[in-house]
């Protein structure tokens, strides 16, 4: 029984070359579109320099909150008192006092 070597990086790194390939000659490589317009029910789409104003089907924002002033402010005043980004999973590192009292007040 004979044994081949495993292939080198290189030989897998021009297989994976060659599929993506034949993967955008054929039109199904995946592309992230542009939005240039806050999240709404009509956002301003971006597409080979051509701006459209298209219906937004995919939006997370089904209650229509994102863009309202009284929330926005919120987020901005939330930003200013515990900064930006998630720091860390709560599991690992805690979670905000904030976050504790919304979630106890929902439940």
């Amino acid at each position: 029984m004979s044994h081949e070597p495993p292939p080198t990086y290189e030989q897998m790194r021009a297989g994976v070359r060659d599929e993506l390939a034949v993967i955008s000659a054929s039109g199904r490589s995946r592309q992230r579109p542009v939005i240039d317009s806050p999240d709404d029910r009509v956002i301003v789409f971006v597409d080979a320099g051509k701006r459209r104003k298209l219906t937004n089907w995919a939006s997370n924002d089904y209650l229509g909150c994102a863009n309202r002033r009284p929330v926005v402010n919120a987020a901005v005043r939330a930003a200013r008192a515990y900064g930006a980004g998630a720091g860390a999973a709560r599991l690992l590192a805690g979670g905000l006092r904030c976050h504790r009292r919304l979630e106890e007040r929902l439940a």
